[in-house]
This record gives C-alpha cells, structure tokens and sequence, in this order.
C-alpha cells in the first residue's frame, strides 16, 4: 500500500484546538538573553582590548563577566 498524505492531515475532532490561537508554546518576553548577550560582547571585546594592552580593556572584561554572571543568578 502506498503513502497517502490525506493520512497525516489531522480529521478526528479530539485533534482539533478550539481554544488554542496557534500550535505553538511562545514564552513570555524577557530581558535576560538581551543583558547577557551584551555581557558576551563586552567580554569578548573587553578581552582582546585588555590582551592588547589597551586602558579600558580590563574593565570592559570584568563588566562583560560579571554582567554574564548576575544574569546567571537573576534568570
């Protein structure tokens, strides 16, 4: 016997959603991957700065760090 798409296509009545406006789990928005993800750019700049030599380099890396680590305890 063959494959018949018609198979796949959801008929029973139990397989319907009426409540539901999408068949997907959208979580709420959040502030976390945004403030980490720049604690990742100052980390990876603040390094190459500070292994370079330049002033700011060092602080850069610890902010990028230690903003890495508060989202961590926060999320």
């Amino acid at each position: 016997m063959a494959y018949d798409y018609r198979d796949s296509i959801l008929t029973h009545p139990s397989d319907l959603r009426i409540n539901e406006k999408h068949p997907y789990h959208l979580v709420d928005p959040s502030p976390h991957p945004f403030v980490a993800s720049l604690g990742g750019l100052g980390l990876t700049f603040g390094g190459v700065l500070y292994f370079h030599g330049y002033s700011g380099g060092k602080f850069l890396m610890f902010f990028g760090f230690f903003t890495i680590i508060f989202v961590m305890f926060v999320w």
